[in-house]
């Protein structure tokens, strides 16, 4: 407090407790002081309400917004999936080749040397065709071709030795005939007798000369054969696949001395080339020992070549082998072999091409399929149907009760209608689930791979 002279009076602790002018103003003093809380509550409740009713709109206010942002947030967005309609086509039941399998020549040769010798000429080349008996490669003969006419030579004489000794058979023939008509006493029949021998010594002489002539001829066969073995020729009409050495080499036969032909030819001396028959093929290919018995010479089996992925064809079994490969590691397979045109779509085909062989166990046209591998599990799927809202699409689940089927097709016996739509596919490869709200993007031709 202040006092006229300007100061401050400081009053007591006790006297603020008891002067009433310092507890309550002047306006306070007047009213008059409530009895109980609730009616200090009551009188003030306007002033509350006004206070607060601001802030609980404002409060219901973001309430509200955070709702809608929430379920904004939070609201089902159609995905977009590939669907693929139930179609009636053909369905065939196959055996498929537990690996790839290849073509090959049913007539194929490694043509080998018969005798020693340099390679002189190479008359055909790696990939070119070749006829029945044609040389393919010359080896070095000068040795054979002198031995060949010293032969004839020795032939040629002993021809003219027979030709001489004819004639002088001849003589004495005639001889021994004029003496041996003479009346007796006129010619000594010592001398009809000595007559006789050199006749029957002559005779002698002509039977041995012409087995020399024999032996020679003989012997120029024998050297003619020997000398055709020096032109090695393709024992039939096909392509040159392989061409193991070069002009100038020196070859090994096989059977040379200490060594077998065996050896000879794992060591690669008597190989020269490989002949293979392009225009009559058949393709090789593994199955599993499971499998053997419902497969069986004359079923269909359609082929794939890795070269031509999308042009499948068809051949025939010819032949199914009599006994099971057991090799270590592996699977225990049966081979088969399918007989294929050489030409398919204006395309020959090449021996050693790789092929994917799918046996045709069974079959069934026109009936309601599906591609296979929208199966889930091998006996459900999921459809696209109509929703509860109007223009609505949802994922249904449903079971399909499944015929015959491959790994392309699938047959539908029951289960679900044709022409019912089954979900192939989501955009960015979501996993669609049953009950899911969705949009057809893209209807497939269950046809197309």
């Amino acid at each position: 407090m202040r006092n006229g002279k300007g100061g401050v009076i400081f009053l007591e602790v006790d006297e603020l407790r008891t002067d009433p002018r310092a507890e309550v103003p002047p306006a306070s003093r007047a009213a008059p002081a409530p009895e109980k809380l609730e009616d200090a509550l009551a009188a003030h409740t306007p002033s509350i309400a006004r206070w607060l009713l601001p802030w609980l709109l404002m409060l219901c206010a973001l309430g509200c917004g955070a709702v809608f942002l929430y379920r904004i947030a939070t609201r089902k967005v159609p995905v977009a999936v590939d669907v693929v309609p139930v179609q009636r086509g053909e369905v065939e039941k196959t055996v498929a080749s537990v690996s790839a399998g290849r073509i090959v020549a049913r007539r194929r040769s490694r043509v080998a040397a018969e005798v020693m010798g340099r390679i002189v000429n190479i008359q055909k080349g790696k990939g070119e065709r070749v006829q029945a008996d044609e040389v393919v490669l010359e080896l070095d003969s000068s040795e054979i071709d002198a031995q060949l006419a010293m032969a004839r030579s020795t032939a040629d004489a002993a021809r003219a030795a027979v030709s001489e000794l004819l004639a002088h058979l001849d003589t004495a023939r005639r001889e021994y005939d004029r003496r041996k008509r003479t009346a007796p006493g006129v010619v000594a029949p010592e001398i009809v007798e000595r007559a006789e021998r050199e006749v029957a010594a002559l005779e002698a002489g002509l039977l041995t000369l012409q087995a020399r002539v024999a032996e020679a001829d003989a012997r120029i066969v024998s050297i003619q054969a020997l000398l055709a073995k020096f032109k090695i020729r393709a024992p039939f009409a096909g392509v040159v696949s392989e061409l193991w050495v070069e002009k100038g080499e020196v070859t090994s036969m096989a059977g040379a001395a200490g060594m077998s032909k065996a050896m000879a030819s794992e060591a690669g001396f008597s190989r020269l080339f490989e002949v293979i028959d392009p225009d009559d093929l058949y393709i090789t290919a593994p199955i599993d020992e499971a499998d053997l018995a419902r497969v069986s010479s004359g079923l269909r089996a359609r082929v794939t070549l890795d070269p031509y992925p999308r042009e499948p064809f068809f051949g025939t079994i010819t032949r199914v082998a009599p006994y099971v490969l057991d090799v270590e590691e592996q699977n225990r397979t049966v081979e088969v072999e399918v007989s294929i045109p050489p030409v398919w779509n204006g395309r020959a085909l090449k021996p050693g091409t790789s092929a994917d062989v799918e046996i045709v166990v069974e079959s069934k046209k026109d009936v309601p399929r599906l591609p296979a591998h929208v199966l889930i599990e091998g006996k459900r799927v999921l459809t696209v149907e109509k929703g509860e809202l109007e223009g609505e699409l949802r994922v249904v689940e449903r079971e399909v009760d499944v015929g015959i089927e491959n790994w392309r097709f699938a047959e539908v016996r029951g289960g679900i209608a044709e022409g019912a739509l089954v979900v192939a596919g989501a955009e960015n490869d979501v996993r669609v689930k049953p009950g899911q709200l969705v949009t057809i993007r893209k209807k497939l031709d269950p046809e197309s791979r």
